[in-house]
This record gives structure tokens, sequence and C-alpha cells, in this order.
């Protein structure tokens, strides 16, 4: 089972907290002493800290992590990371995980590069094994001297820049869960002013 985000606890607290205002319970939640102690559970998170002390929000980590992925690296085949990858599961811990920003290595068919490359290879192996099945099924007689042609070229020219295209959706800077790092910076203002 998933453990919950902090962000994700933080708004549970305060569903509940609305819940029982609606429905004129006398009971309350001491709603800061509570989101406290809730923060204090996530305290060994580095982003966290670093979030608590000032030096870096939230919100500025995870744009600093989303720098992985923008312009041309956007659309290349990246080597993998574990910096990158511990940071992405720190924020994961009190944000929805960006998972588009893990680093998996350079033959990931994460991007348009190697997603052409998979989709070329698998394009060839594929009309081969047409061209050798049901060619005397349809009256040919292959020939193993003939070439398959250019047409698993011509169509992996085709569907590998867009399965790339697939691949690479939802990594963009406008995609990340930013509202959350930014509603989580707010509530630490709140909860700690200095």
């Amino acid at each position: 089972m998933k453990t919950p985000t902090l962000y994700e606890r933080i708004m549970q607290l305060e569903k509940a907290d609305k819940d029982l205002k609606a429905i004129g319970s006398q009971t309350r939640i001491d709603l800061p002493e509570a989101e406290r102690l809730i923060f204090a559970q996530y305290e060994h998170n580095a982003i966290l800290a670093d979030a608590l002390t000032g030096a870096k929000s939230i919100e500025e980590a995870l744009l600093d992590l989303g720098k992985i992925n923008q312009g041309i690296r956007h659309w290349l085949p990246w080597k993998r990371n574990e910096i990158q990858n511990r940071s992405v599961e720190y924020i994961g811990n009190l944000i929805e995980k960006p998972k588009a920003l893990l680093t998996q290595g350079t033959l990931c068919p994460d991007n348009m590069i190697t997603m052409t490359g998979y989709v070329l290879a698998a394009s060839y192996i594929a009309a081969g094994v047409l061209h050798f099945v049901l060619g005397p099924q349809c009256g040919l007689h292959p020939d193993p001297n003939v070439s398959i042609g250019a047409e698993p070229a011509i169509a992996a020219g085709i569907m590998g820049p867009l399965f790339g295209l697939a691949a690479t959706t939802g990594s963009r800077p406008k995609e990340l869960p930013i509202d959350q790092a930014m509603y989580l910076d707010s509530k630490i203002k709140e909860l700690y002013p200095k």
C-alpha cells in the first residue's frame, strides 16, 4: 500500500476539520498543532529540512529537479543519475512523485531518440516475420536473398517520433505538481514563522 505524502496527509486533516465544522460537531481539531505533528514526521526528509530552514523552498527544489529535462535534453537519452533519482524519491514523500524526472538510463524508452531506435528494430523484425510467415500463404515464395525493403524504415520514421513524443509527455514543468509544492511552502510559512 502506498504511503500518503505529506501534502495528502495535510489535506486529509483539513478535510476532517472542515467536515466536523459542517456537521456542527463540538469536537474541534487544533489544526496548527496537528499539522506541526505531521510535519515533524517528515523532518528527516532533506528537501523538507531545507524548506524548514529557509535554504530552499519545496517549489524551488521541484523546479531545480525539473531542469534536467528542459530544452533539447527533453528529447535525448539520459544516463542514470542516482542523485537525481534520490531527490525525486525525497520530493515524492512530500508531494505527488514526479516520475517523469527519474533518470532510468540511456536504453530506457522515455525519449524520442531511444524510442525511434526501438520502433525501427521492431518494424524490421515484424516485417521479416510477416514476409516469411505470410508470404507463402499469399502466393509469394519468399526468397531468403530478397531484402525486405524500406517500408519498415519509413514506418519507424513516422511512428518512432510519435511514440517518443508520447513517452516524454508528463515531464514538462507545467505538468509538475507545483501547486502542491507551493501549498506546502505556504503551510511552512504559516506554521513556522521566522
